[in-house]
Parts: C-alpha cells; structure tokens; sequence
C-alpha cells in the first residue's frame, strides 16, 4: 500500500510535460500518443481559453465525437483532416485515471517557393528586430536548419546546410530575415518553421511561420538533346499502320505488274532490223519448184527476183 502511495505521489510531483506539433494550414495531423491508449473510458480534448470541447473517444476504435464527424475516420488512432486555424490549441488525452498526455498544436499558414535543382531559393521571413534578444530559429522536421543570434549576429547551421545558407544584410535594422539556400538540391525539399525565440524561452514562439519548398524538374540541356528524325512528331493508331502497310503492299504489287507487261510487249512486237542480203533486199522461193541456187553474200540476187517488191531484170533485158 506505501509503495502504490510513493508511485501515486511520483507522478503527481512530475511536471506536465507538453508535446508541440507545428502543422501546415489545411494539412493532416496525427496524435501519435492515440495509438498507445486503447482503453475504456479513453478521451481527446480540445482546450483553449477556458473551453473544452471532446474530440473523439475509445469505443474499440477512436471515434469522433460531435462536430468532427467529417473531419476524422475511426481509426486506430486520431488523426485531423484538412486542418483549420481554429484547430490551434492544447489537446488532452486521458488514458485512464494517472496517464495524460498533453500536446500543443500550432497549425500556420506557409508560403511556397518553387526553385529549380542548383538555382537558389528564398525563404521570406520578416520580424521585429531592433533590440530584440533572442534567437533567429528555422527548422525542418524538428532539426536545426539555421540559428541567428538576434544580439551577437553569431550564425549556427545545421547538418547539410553547411556554408550555403546567408541572411539578408542589414536584417537588424529592416527586420528582414529573409535565408537565401544555395545550389538547392532535391533532399532540401520540404517544410521549413521559422520563428523567433525570445530570450525568455519560457515564453512562446513569436512570429511562427512556415515556408514549402519545391524542387522543380531540371530542363534537360538543349544543346545535348539528339535531333529529331524526319518521322519525329508523327504518331499513328495501329488501324492507321494497317491501312498504310496494306496501300504499300498493293502499290508494289501494282508496279511489278505494270514492269513485267512493258517486258512482255517488247519482246512481242519488236525484232531488230537486220537485212538478208545486198540492198536489205530478201531472195525469194521460186513457185515453180526448182532449187535456187544460193549466192555469196557479195552477188545479187539471181535475175528475176524481187527485189523490195518489184522484179529485177536479168542480163537479156528480161
């Protein structure tokens, strides 16, 4: 009984410990803690300025209560959809009567810088800096990005940023906050908080804001790209490549016929003009049946035949 007392007065003396969630306007967000209370009669508030209002409750699943019906899914754990700045506040989850977690949500609105792979981008922040004490702060899944000493000007970065990041001069005076990133590179893609602590660190962030980068897709060189065949540019369907393939076809076939009927008409009616003795003249087959005798080249034809037609008198006049 005196060590169940002790245990009970342990945890009443320690100090309420609250978790911060920094959430972009209109995001999702989780309760982590949600997934490791499962038990009856389990709770998550709202509380802000004196107001309670019941998010959800344990009942096999986490369901939503009244008012976030559309906002939350019955889940294994809480998460919030499409988060508004009226979600901004503290978030009670009870598990059981000795366990509660406290968690402060800060939901801001962010800007967007677009910026290609190697080009630098601008990360815009302005804030009240004359005489302010205090620290410069940017954060990125909660890990140092950049810290500025608001009084000394003594600059930290964090792992990765290493000599790339500057601030814009004369920021004591202009308030003017605003971090250059050099030569950006996919990784640096993300959500950045930016802040300003004061020298209080009891007190609250002041000026919490968030920027999103975004790596635009790097333009492939111009000068190295292959140039363009003569057929670059033309797309045709499958039934398109059909018709074309089979139009081909026939126009060959078509061509091959019109080649061999040319050859045939050729060797049809064309005989070279070759003459069979003197004059070009031909020796006639007497008709009344005698042998002629044949005649050197060089000799006429024998008397009385026709030559081109017509009858070549003989030595008698005959």
């Amino acid at each position: 009984m005196e060590e169940r007392l002790s245990v009970l007065l342990c945890i009443a003396l320690l100090p309420s410990f609250i978790l911060a969630i920094d959430n972009i306007l209109g995001d999702k967000v989780t309760f982590q803690e949600t997934e490791k209370c499962k038990t009856s009669r389990a709770t998550l508030v709202w509380l802000k300025d004196g107001s309670e209002r019941p998010v959800a409750r344990w009942d096999g699943v986490w369901k939503p209560e009244q008012g976030y019906e559309d906002r939350l899914s019955p889940n294994e754990c809480v998460s919030l959809n499409q988060t508004n700045m009226n979600d901004n506040g503290l978030y009670v989850l009870t598990c059981g009567p000795d366990s509660e977690t406290r968690t402060s949500l800060h939901v801001v609105p962010a800007s967007e810088a677009l910026v290609s792979e190697g080009e630098p981008g601008r990360l815009e922040f302005h804030h009240f800096t004359v005489g302010k004490r205090g620290e410069f702060r940017m954060e990125r899944n909660g890990e140092l990005v950049l810290e500025l000493d608001l009084s000394s000007g003594e600059m930290r970065h964090g792992t990765g940023f290493e000599d790339r990041l500057s601030v814009s001069p004369g920021w004591k005076l202009s308030g003017d906050l605003t971090v250059t990133l050099q030569d950006v590179k996919p990784d640096d893609q993300g959500d950045f908080f930016i802040y300003v602590q004061d020298e209080d660190e009891t007190r609250p962030r002041e000026g919490l804001s968030a920027v999103r980068l975004k790596i635009r897709e790097k333009i492939p060189d111009q000068t190295t790209r292959t140039p363009p065949t003569a057929a670059a540019g033309i797309c045709l369907t499958q039934k398109e490549m059909i018709t074309w393939t089979v139009v081909c076809i026939l126009l060959a076939v078509v061509l091959m016929a019109l080649v061999f009927f040319c050859c045939w008409l050729w060797l049809r009616f064309w005989k070279p003009n070759v003459p069979s003795g003197p004059g070009g003249g031909t020796c006639p087959t007497p008709t009344d049946g005698t042998d002629v005798e044949l005649q050197p080249l060089t000799e006429p034809c024998p008397p009385g035949s026709h030559v081109n037609g017509s009858l070549r008198p003989n030595a008698n006049g005959q």
